[in-house]
Parts: C-alpha cells; structure tokens; sequence
C-alpha cells in the first residue's frame, strides 16, 4: 500500500463517502494529509451543492467545477473546514444575561465580547475556546455599574434629559488596538476605557445617532453617522454646534473640526406646504435634483419628513473611502480627505439596511472591469422582498496624477472634478441583484465568512450562499433549534430574529497550512439577547456525554424530589386549614356535654 503514489491514492478517495474519508485520516500521517487535500474536499463540496452536475466527462466536470468556484485568484481556502460548516449539524449557545443586552461587538481576538445592557451597564464576555474544536460560551467577566451609559458629562451646558437605548443595531464600536469602545446612546457618542469600565468621554450630537462603522484592518477614525448627518469622529476636538451654508458644503480642506460634517439629502416625494428655505448642495450626481428650494427648513424636516435619511450602515474601505447605506435609494461615497465632498453615489433603488465587502473583486467581473480590487456586499429589502446586491468596488486609493500642476500631486478621480468620470466608472462596474431568490422578507443583516456570504432576514432565517449571490449553500432558523434538556424535544423557541450577524474571527486558528478556514463561529443579536451559531459538537468525547446525562439525571431526581415535598406540604396545610375552618363552623353550635 505504501508503494502507491499520491495521485493513486487520491483517486481511490475521492471515490469514498465523506465519513470514510475522515476515518482514513486516522491511519497515518500520510494519509491524514492525503485526506485533507483541499482538490479533494473542493469536489465534494461541488458534489453536494444543489444542483451541481456530477456526471459526464472529466473535462466538464472540471469545467464546472471551476464555474462553480467563487473565490479569487490566489486565493487560499481551506476546503476541509468549508465541508465541515456547510453539513455540520449546527447549534446556538445563548448567553444567560439577567438583563436584556441592547447591544454587543466582539474583540478583534475572537478571545472576548463587549456589550451594553439594559439597565445602562456595560458587561465583557469570555467566548474563546478553551479546548481544540470546544464550544464557545459566554463568561462574565467583568460589569460596570448600573447606569454608566446614561450618566451625562458634568460641564455639559444643555439641561440633562433622561437616556435611553433607541434600538439601533450598530450602536457599538470597538477599537482593539487601544482597548476603547464606543457607545451610542440616544444623541451621545461615549467613549469607555475597556480597562477600567469607565466613560473617558461624550460627545453629544444634534440628532439621534443612527449607526457607528465597524472596526477593520486599517486603523482609521471612527464614522458616526446621525439621523441628518455624518460625521468623523475626533477625541481630540470638541464638538460645537453652528449653522451650515451652502457655501461651507463645498469646502474641499477641512481644517475646523465643525467642517468634518456632511448633511444628508432629504429622498422625500412629498413635503407639506409651508415657506421656501434654501437646501444644502451636494457634490454628486443628484446634484441638480437635490439643490431645488424645499419648503421647510433642514431642523424642521425632522418633524415632517416621511422617511429620515439618516445612514443604518457605514463601511470603510481601505484608508480614505467611506460608504454609508440606509433607507435612501443609493449608496452614498466619501473620500476622507475631501470629505464631506460626495465622492460617487451607487444607485440601488432598494432600502439597505446592512454593507459588507470582500477584499476580492467579483469573479464574473476579473478582467472586464479595471482597477477592481474588492466586492461590496448591500442587504436591505426591495418591494416587501429581501435584497441581496454585488457591487465591484474601484481602486482603494482612488488616486491618479494631477498633470495641471508641476508637484505631482495625488488626487482623488471625484465624479464633479473631473466632469462625471468617477460616475461613468461606477455606473460601467459590475454588480448583481439578487431580489426574487434572495429571501421573501427583509434582509437585516450580511457578513463573510470562508468562501460564502451570508444574512439573515426578518423571519429569524440564516441564508449562506455562494459569492454569486444566488447559489444556495445552507439555510438555517434560529428559532428551530433550541432543545429542552429535561423532556429532550425540540420546539420552536419564539419569533427571534437576528438583527445583527458578526464572524468571530479567531486570531490563533483564523488560517490554517491549507488556506482560511470556513468553519468559523457567528455571534448573533436579536435586539434582546445574543448567541453563537457554532458547528462544535457539544459534547467532546462519551465520557463528557455520560458525565452531563448523569449531571441532567442527578438534577431531574432532585427537581423531583423538591416537586414531592412541595405537594406534601400543600397537601398538609389544606387539610390543617380545613380542620382548623370546621372547628370554627361548629364552635357556632356552643354544645354542652349531657344535652343529648
């Protein structure tokens, strides 16, 4: 046997069952590797995909395979990991919180989660694995004091109005390399010292805020994003409330900490009557439809408009380019140095509630499109369906050679610097928008995870797909998969829905020899509480599963034991109380001995 070459042996086991192949593993080391050959796992996870077309001639079936294959050129996937999560049974550990968690972010380590609760405290959980392929649960840590988030800053000259939560989703920001956090509570952004669970800061805002970027790669400053505004978040600047005119929107180099702000555009049809007050102009393709003269102020807007513009997601991309999408038809673009300049606005149509990206251009656009160097992920729903869209994304920096001047300076291709360029280039980019399979209700949420994307919708289902945006992987409920211990059934556990989706990546086992694994673990918020998705067995070995039954039997006998005596007991006081109320009822006869 140990005279056969690899590729033998690699097309005897590509001709067994997946269990048998994990079996083989066990033999050796040579086997263990043969057996985890990514060529070979990548056929199987083709042969189990719906649809996929196993028989016929070797070079169409390596044909379609290939066809099938989202990922990108050098591009390293650990295949084995992709099969475990895309058949493992999956599970859910929810976190057992007295308190409603309002919010909740895990650390870039995938070692911790950082959350806010309901009475205005902030919690830190342990979710690291303890074991090799251990189930990750969540440990309390630590617990600020009761109302931390809702306390206001002592010098702060408007009169205190009472906080609360405002149920936005992206509320919470982390910074793993200082060890801050962000929270955003109402119209106040606090800044908290991880370390010591105390507010080192608050800024106050004009309007509610509505989302916070996430943290990436690249270390950037923070985007915060209201209900008529953005803005970049500065610790080191004070924010200061004055009026905006149309001239300060068309600033190019902020050098005031008050420029750092862009007004958002009003999408409303329909406006009340009232008096004609001059708008703020935009830098964008909607320019000229935007600038017309509304008939009420920007701060009266708020008051009567139907639909606030005010972004549900921001996305940064690379060093300089932020993305914000919302309720609005578009997907708005700013360049950090000239912001808050619109940069180039992608048109949706639907109403997005979720970004993410892909550091990989669209296979179906490698080689049409130039300088496409990633893929923008947008959720959100389109006519009461769910909406799922691939947009390529440009170059990061966006720069090319200013030839005007003799320095040879950088600047970036903006759409109104250069007559519309930077539209045509996005309006010729490909994108994909998958409204009819996607899912029958509204998309909440999106993230990457391995060589799939997956969302979630409003009726608590949890879609994996491919990167073509329509070729189904696995599907999943969160509500059908909660199982009682005691009767050992499983019943649907509510009207759940997962409001937020965030990858834990782990920094020790993110890769692998073979490439990224795929079989990663999912924190989830509902809004309420928050759970892993996970694909860990959750039981190790049959001595772990015979010592949990006899945990289980030991806590049921004395369930039932305790059950036995508080029936003895009530039994006992209605017969006393039942005595007690007779010889009450016949002390009223006053009987005498002798009288019969």
């Amino acid at each position: 046997m140990t005279a056969l070459p690899d590729d033998v042996w690699a097309e005897i086991l590509s001709n067994l069952k997946p269990a048998d192949i994990v079996a083989a593993q066990l033999v050796s080391s040579r086997f263990a590797t043969l057996a985890r050959s990514n060529q070979l796992w990548r056929a199987k996870c083709f042969e189990s995909t719906f649809g996929a077309i196993t028989a016929g001639s070797a070079a169409r079936r390596i044909q379609s395979v290939a066809s099938w294959d989202q990922t990108a050129r050098g591009e390293h996937i650990d295949w084995y990991s992709e099969y475990i999560a895309r058949h493992a049974p999956l599970s859910t550990v929810w976190c057992e919180s007295v308190q409603e968690i309002r919010g909740i972010a895990p650390h870039r380590d995938g070692q911790q989660a950082v959350g806010c609760l309901d009475d205005g405290s902030v919690a830190i959980w342990d979710i690291s694995q303890h074991q090799t392929n251990a189930r990750r649960t969540f440990r309390q840590l630590g617990q600020s004091i009761p109302g931390l988030l809702f306390a206001h800053a002592s010098n702060s000259a408007a009169p205190a109005q009472p906080a609360c939560f405002s149920g936005v989703v992206d509320c919470i920001a982390l910074d793993s390399a200082t060890e801050k956090a962000y929270f955003a509570v109402g119209q106040t952004l606090n800044e908290l010292d991880l370390g010591t669970l105390q507010v080192i800061s608050q800024t106050s805002y004009a309007w509610p805020i509505t989302a916070l970027s996430a943290q990436g790669d690249r270390h950037v400053p923070l985007s915060v994003g209201t209900a008529w505004s953005l803005h970049l978040y500065d610790p080191r600047a004070s924010f200061r409330h004055c009026p905006r005119s149309p001239e300060d929107m068309k600033c190019e180099a902020p050098a005031k900490p008050e420029a750092s702000i862009a007004f958002l555009a009003n999408y409303t049809k329909a406006q009340p009557r009232g008096r004609m007050a001059p708008r703020p102009l935009l830098d964008s393709p909607l320019s000229d439809s935007l600038s017309q003269k509304m008939l009420v102020s920007r701060i009266e807007l708020s008051d009567c408009a139907q639909i606030e513009p005010g972004p549900q997601a921001i996305l940064h991309n690379g060093d300089h380019e932020i993305l914000i999408a919302g309720r609005f038809p578009s997907i708005v673009s700013y360049d950090r140095r000239f912001f808050p300049r619109v940069q180039s606005v992608i048109h949706s149509g639907a109403r997005l509630s979720c970004l993410a990206s892909i550091p990989h251009p669209p296979k179906a656009a490698q080689g049409s499109v130039l300088a496409a160097t990633a893929t923008l992920i947008a959720g959100g729903e389109y006519n009461g369906r769910g909406s799922l869209e691939l947009y390529s994304l440009p170059c990061q920096s966006q720069e090319r050679k200013n030839t005007s001047g003799d320095q040879g300076t950088q600047q970036p291709a903006t759409a109104l610097a250069t007559g519309g360029s930077e539209l045509e280039h996005r309006s010729s980019s490909y994108s994909f928008r998958n409204r009819q399979q996607a899912s029958t209700s509204k998309i909440l949420s999106v993230a990457t995870v391995g060589s799939r994307i997956v969302f979630s919708d409003a009726e608590g289902g949890i879609r994996w797909v491919e990167r073509d945006g329509r070729t189904l992987a696995r599907r999943w409920n969160i509500n059908a998969y909660q199982v009682d211990h005691h009767t050992g059934s499983g019943t649907p556990a509510g009207d759940h829905v997962a409001r937020k989706i965030m990858p834990i990546i782990d920094g020790d086992a993110v890769d692998s020899s073979r490439g990224t694994r795929g079989d990663g673990d999912i924190l989830v918020f509902t809004g309420e509480k928050a759970g892993i998705i996970t694909t860990k067995p959750e039981y190790q070995d049959h001595d772990e599963l015979v010592r949990a039954l006899e945990d289980n039997g030991s806590a049921d006998g004395e369930q039932e034991e305790r059950e036995q005596s508080d029936l003895y007991s009530r039994t006992m006081r209605l017969a006393l109380e039942r005595q007690a109320d007779e010889r009450r009822w016949m002390s009223r006869f006053r009987l005498k001995r002798g009288v019969f």
